[in-house]
């Protein structure tokens, strides 16, 4: 009974991660769409470049994504020389936190249950 708790448990914190914490790359093409956040940028001779955590803008004006390092230089990447980019920005802390407050409803619940099973007997 317990190994089966334990591999619920291990599958849901699993499928729950999946399904927060997705990260697509898509052609530049496709994310022109003024204002976009990206928060990742591979150039077309293979460099990557990073954003600081609010991302860089697809400013589709200049034809540039614009933005600041993770050090807080300015970045100006002109569309061209990108390649691909990264859109989505995970969050493992608001992941894992919400992991465990579904875990603990759920093991108050069923110790609610069990509580209320065993004193009917």
């Amino acid at each position: 009974m317990t190994r089966k708790c334990l591999a619920l448990a291990f599958l849901s914190v699993y499928l729950l991660n999946l399904g927060c914490s997705s990260v697509r790359e898509v052609p530049v093409k496709d994310a022109l769409s003024p204002g976009s956040k990206v928060y990742s940028a591979v150039l077309l001779s293979g460099e990557v470049v990073e954003f600081d955590n609010h991302g860089g803008v697809v400013n589709a004006y200049r034809g540039t994504i614009d933005g600041k390092s993770p050090l807080g230089k300015d970045l100006s990447i002109k569309l061209d020389d990108v390649k691909t980019v990264r859109m989505d920005k995970t969050d493992t802390t608001k992941t894992f936190m919400w992991t465990l407050i579904g875990l603990g409803c759920a093991v108050a619940v069923g110790t609610l249950i069990l509580s209320l099973a065993w004193d009917g007997f």
